[in-house]
């Protein structure tokens, strides 16, 4: 411990302590401060959390664009216009009615995590979309085209009891 002596006015003296642990205290409080409120932060405002699964169905705005290639593969992009963000582990594509001109069934469901790429932490969310073609969410035709004519696309949310219910449908 230092002594410091500082002389104020008329002839005063005042003693004050000076302690140099307590400023690396301070420094320590600080950074603390400065950790629990960029977590704070990012659980509430980003995609970080403790606990990712979604326990209530989102209802997001989706816009289904459908190109129809004569003569070449059907593509149908799904953008999640707005809305409440979704987690790709519980979320999934079915598709029913394509084909192929080729011997390959395309019909199936399709997860956004595990056949779309999508990462845990990518939960798809406003401005995203998902592009349906020969090539995507995987190989859907090893020969010939992709059709969607007469096809249904059904965007699926897995609740956490693990049973699938429907946010959306598209219908060619």
């Amino acid at each position: 411990m230092q002594s410091v002596v500082m002389l104020g006015g008329e002839n005063s003296m005042i003693t004050r302590d000076t302690d140099r642990g307590s400023a690396f205290g301070g420094a320590i409080l600080l950074m603390a401060t400065i950790i629990i409120v960029v977590l704070t932060t990012a659980i509430f405002f980003g995609n970080f959390s403790f606990d990712s699964q979604q326990t209530e169905m989102p209802e997001p705005e989706v816009a289904f664009d459908y190109t129809d290639n004569p003569g070449g593969s059907d593509v149908v992009l799904i953008r999640h216009r707005e809305g409440a963000r979704i987690n790709p582990l519980q979320f999934s594509v079915k598709i029913e009615g394509a084909s192929c001109t080729g011997d390959t069934d395309p019909d199936g469901e399709y997860s956004a995590h595990s056949d779309f790429g999508l990462a845990e932490d990518n939960w798809v969310s406003p401005g995203m979309a998902l592009i349906v073609d020969d090539d995507n969410p995987v190989q859907m035709c090893e020969t010939g085209d992709f059709s969607l004519e007469g096809a249904t696309v059904t965007l699926l949310w897995e609740n956490p009891d693990g049973e699938y219910q429907t946010m959306t449908r598209w219908e060619n």
